[in-house]
């Protein structure tokens, strides 16, 4: 009876390991689904704001920044996606800030603010010292 009783817990142990194994394996295919559509988008993203540009090129907007950053993205999530056999991979510090606002315009919009009289997003980051 001890046999039976132990050879069915080592069964259901050993079905329970391989059907965690099982779900693991197909999370992870899942994200990958994920991050493959994601990849996808980035490329779509890409070429909307390319079409935008050909169209008309808002003023203000700073499409070359707005590809080099998407473009930076999109070429670490293929690269992690599909990597080459025997390269290692690099890490390349970047610094990606999202802000795709042209700097004459910038420029344009703090000289308008200093003269109204509103303090500019650099003056906000650095607050006068109190007494």
């Amino acid at each position: 009876m001890r046999a039976v009783i132990l050879l069915t817990v080592m069964v259901v142990g050993s079905l329970a390991l391989s059907g965690y194994r099982v779900h693991a394996v197909e999370i992870e295919h899942a994200s990958r689904i994920y991050l493959n559509h994601a990849a996808a988008l980035i490329r779509q993203a890409q070429r909307y704001a390319s079409r935008s540009y050909a169209t008309y090129a808002l003023p203000g907007f700073d499409y070359e920044k707005f590809m080099r950053e998407v473009d930076t993205v999109g070429d670490g999530v293929d690269t992690f996606l599909n990597p080459r056999p025997g390269d290692p991979g690099r890490v390349v510090p970047v610094e990606i800030d999202g802000q795709f606002i042209s700097e004459e315009l910038w420029r344009q919009g703090n000289a308008l603010r200093e003269e109204v009289g509103t303090p500019t997003p650099e003056a906000l980051d650095d607050p006068p010292e109190g007494p």
